[in-house]
């Protein structure tokens, strides 16, 4: 090949293995000038710069090929998340779920430390009655206006039950059900807190009250020492004023039957004679009908589902259950939204009041 502007000629040989390449390199250009000597008589063609092993391949394009990798990575990236998207059927965020579902969202509350579902003892790692022990703090605030829009949604009748359940177990509902009664508590209201799942009863642990005698213990009738317990054996006092609680008691061999039976109607009717607002905390639908079933009995039901956790087609299962039995379903609290604690103390991250 020869160079712009001159009688220079260059030999350019490409080859896998580098010293091959500057050899026939090398070959090629005495050839060349023996050949020139040979045909035209010329003698003055000389070798100006021989052929050295090269020790960098001669193809490298860096800015090419970063363009080219970006470029596949971002293919690659668009393509899993579109995937991923269209894979992923649980709720997001706050705004999906009220278009989704038409319900109204109540409350959106952070990933709490020990809401880590891989933590199996997250009461004792960290105190879940955050409205208790720092009412100043941002997420008192989210539970203070889901009590505000809890009473709003019952704005034409008198509230005096609420059921708050989920569909699946770990998606927060105790630790809800817990700072809920307390805020009701701080308001002036007499409240009676009942540990309704009497499969994995958690109230028990959040307060630090004994086990039982609870729940199951009262609608069985079977005592730790005697029989036919008053259910003013069964209530507990609390360190909030205001806030008692009923544990759910000894694991029975029939939840389910002791939910729907007559002693549980009565016992909820009596409670409400006893004070301003009883809080069940129902188990999760999703494995058991105990939460349908209580659904009949209360005013009002509040849903609590956790953001890319709980499963869209298991929310709008639990949401027409709920009605086809009669019960009302409030809203929801869409928990564990993960943000930043910048973002969360600026914003609060609670949801709207309900409208008028």
């Amino acid at each position: 090949m020869q160079l712009n502007g001159t009688e220079l000629i260059e030999i350019i040989v490409t080859n896998a293995n580098p010293e091959n390449s500057a050899k026939i390199a090398n070959e090629l250009t005495k050839v060349f000038i023996e050949k020139v000597k040979e045909l035209y008589n010329i003698s003055n063609v000389q070798i100006i710069n021989e052929a050295p092993v090269p020790t960098t391949p001669s193809n490298i394009n860096h800015p090419k090929d970063i363009a080219i990798f970006v470029a596949i990575g971002i293919v690659i990236s668009a393509i899993y998340v579109f995937i991923a998207n269209i894979l992923d059927s649980t709720i997001k965020t706050a705004e999906a779920v009220e278009e989704q579902f038409g319900v109204s969202v109540l409350a959106s509350t952070p990933l709490y430390g020990n809401q880590n579902k891989n933590n199996a003892n997250r009461s004792k790692n960290r105190n879940e009655l955050i409205v208790h022990t720092d009412p100043k703090a941002p997420i008192s605030e989210v539970f203070r206006t889901l009590r505000t829009n809890i009473q709003f949604t019952n704005r034409n009748k008198t509230l005096q039950s609420i059921l708050i359940t989920s569909t699946m177990p770990r998606e927060g509902k105790s630790w809800v059900s817990a700072n809920l009664a307390v805020t009701f508590a701080q308001a002036g209201k007499k409240v009676i807190l009942v540990d309704a799942d009497m499969r994995k009863g958690r109230q028990c642990n959040i307060f630090n009250i004994a086990s039982r005698p609870g729940l199951s213990n009262y609608l069985s009738n079977v005592g730790d020492e005697e029989e036919n317990l008053s259910i003013e054996e069964c209530i507990q006092e609390t360190k909030v004023d205001n806030l008692y609680v009923i544990s759910a008691g000894s694991i029975p061999p029939n939840p389910s039957e002791l939910l729907v039976s007559e002693e549980m109607l009565n016992l909820v009717e009596k409670l409400k004679g006893m004070c301003d607002i009883v809080i069940l905390d129902g188990p999760p639908t999703q494995l058991v009908t105990d939460a349908v079933i209580l659904a009949r009995i209360v005013d009002s039901t509040v849903i609590v589902a956790a953001s890319r956790e709980t499963k869209k087609e298991h929310l709008r299962k639990m949401i027409d259950n709920i009605r086809s039995v009669g019960g009302k379903v409030a809203g929801i609290v869409v928990n564990k939204l993960e943000v930043s604690v910048k973002q969360y103390k600026e914003t609060y991250y609670y949801g709207e009041e309900v409208k008028k």
